[in-house]
């Protein structure tokens, strides 16, 4: 129940909510599915980059940190599980 309810969370956040917010959501949502943290943080590229103005995809590198760090809370958590 708490991955739909984050998944949705995250994508309002894109609109509503300042980028801090939606990099903490991004960070959050990925402990749980470790890749969307890539979709948000493309998603986050697309709606807020301005053409021109950077050749960066700023998004995007913190998406694939936030995918970073799910997929090693989720290794921890399923080996801490398995080995309990």
């Amino acid at each position: 129940m708490i991955r739909p309810v984050l998944l949705v969370a995250t994508f309002l956040s894109l609109v509503w909510l300042p980028w801090p917010v939606t990099i903490v959501f991004m960070v959050l949502t990925s402990i749980f599915i470790p890749i969307s943290g890539i979709v948000f943080g493309l998603l986050l590229d697309i709606f807020y980059a301005p053409l021109g103005v950077s050749s960066l995809p700023y998004g995007l590198m913190w998406g694939s940190i936030a995918t970073a760090i799910g997929f090693v809370v989720e290794r921890f958590l399923r080996t801490r599980i398995m080995g309990a």
